[in-house]
């Protein structure tokens, strides 16, 4: 697989695991009476944090039990080619 494919995984995955749960934190939170516009607020900022907070911890998990790096869609990082100078 390209190191473009697998950079892209590993961007998307984490995205996608910060909607799952922040969708499953918002089922909890919010109330029926909340206004929609507050909601997409709440629901977006805690998909950015959830998202980030899921990629930061699998990467240093990583680190130390390499095999950890299949929760971010694929186990291998991309192996970037340096710029010719």
């Amino acid at each position: 697989m390209s190191d473009f494919v697998i950079a892209q995984i590993r961007t998307y995955v984490p995205m996608a695991v910060g909607f799952v749960l922040s969708y499953l934190v918002t089922k909890g939170i919010l109330d029926a009476d909340t206004s929609q516009s507050a909601g997409v607020a709440i629901s977006s900022g805690l998909t950015a944090l959830l998202g980030a907070v899921y990629y930061f911890v699998v990467r240093f998990a990583a680190e130390k039990f390499p095999w950890v790096g299949v929760f971010l869609g694929y186990n291998k990082a991309p192996a970037y080619n340096k710029p010719v100078e």
